[in-house]
């Protein structure tokens, strides 16, 4: 017979959220930064400003590093 395998996953949205808000709030590039984070079924929408060109690609990166996380949208803005 055929079986299925389901996909673990890493942690629920909120899970996911703290992570990336927690690894951005450890970067000291980020601390003047207005990053809004939200995550439906791990696909995530970032809003907002950043400070720098550079800081924006950072925080990108932290999210697709980030577990459980299948898309990112970017939709923030340089300052």
């Amino acid at each position: 017979g055929v079986k299925t395998c389901a996909l673990p996953i890493y942690g629920k949205i909120s899970d996911i959220r703290r992570r990336i808000e927690e690894a951005v709030a450890r970067d000291t590039d980020l601390t003047a930064s207005q990053i809004h984070i939200e995550v439906e079924d791990g696909r995530v929408n970032l809003t907002g400003t950043v400070a720098a060109w550079r800081a924006r690609g950072t925080v990108e990166r932290i999210a697709w590093a980030t577990p459980g996380v299948v898309e990112v949208t970017d939709h923030r803005t340089i300052a």
